[in-house]
C-alpha cells in the first residue's frame, strides 16, 4: 500500500527497520532513530508523548476486520468490542463524498 503511494510520488521507500507494533516503532522514534508511519488508530492512544505527529498525505485507507470462529457463538464481550470498534472507526473516517 505505501509502496504504491511512494511510487506514484516518484520516490523510493527506504526501510531500515521493520517492527510488528506501533508501540515498538514509537520507541525507535523516541530514541531518535528516524520516522515512522502509523495509522490514526494507533496514534490516538496518546502514548507517543514528546514525538511530533504529522498527517501523511495522500491519505491511505485500510480496513479493520474483526474475525471470529463461525462455528462458535460470539461472546458478549467480543460483540461489545465489535460495537466499540465500529463507533470509534466511524468517528475517525471522513464522511464519504
Amino acid at each position: 500500500m505505501l509502496d504504491e503511494v511512494y511510487r506514484a510520488a516518484g520516490l523510493v521507500r527506504e526501510v531500515a527497520v521493520e517492527v510488528r507494533s506501533g508501540q515498538a516503532a514509537g520507541w525507535f522514534v523516541r530514541q531518535g532513530c528516524g520516522v515512522v508511519l502509523l495509522d490514526e488508530f494507533t496514534v490516538s492512544t496518546g502514548s507517543f508523548g514528546g514525538v511530533a505527529v504529522r498527517r501523511f498525505e495522500p491519505q491511505v485507507r485500510f480496513e479493520v476486520t474483526l474475525l471470529h470462529n463461525r462455528f462458535r457463538p460470539l461472546s458478549r464481550q467480543a460483540a461489545q468490542l465489535g460495537e466499540i470498534l465500529r463507533e470509534v472507526l466511524s468517528q475517525m473516517q471522513p464522511p464519504e463524498t
